[in-house]
């Protein structure tokens, strides 16, 4: 039971690190767009 806790722990706090690096990705390109929209 504890240790399926703790897996249960680490998998949700390993999506929510997944969630940030997306989200840290789709600034990026969201500033990469709007850089090539600049130029145009």
């Amino acid at each position: 039971m504890i240790q399926s806790y703790k897996q249960l722990k680490n998998r949700i706090s390993s999506i929510g690190n997944i969630e940030k690096v997306t989200s840290a990705m789709e600034m990026m390109s969201v500033a990469k767009l709007n850089r090539i929209n600049n130029k145009l």
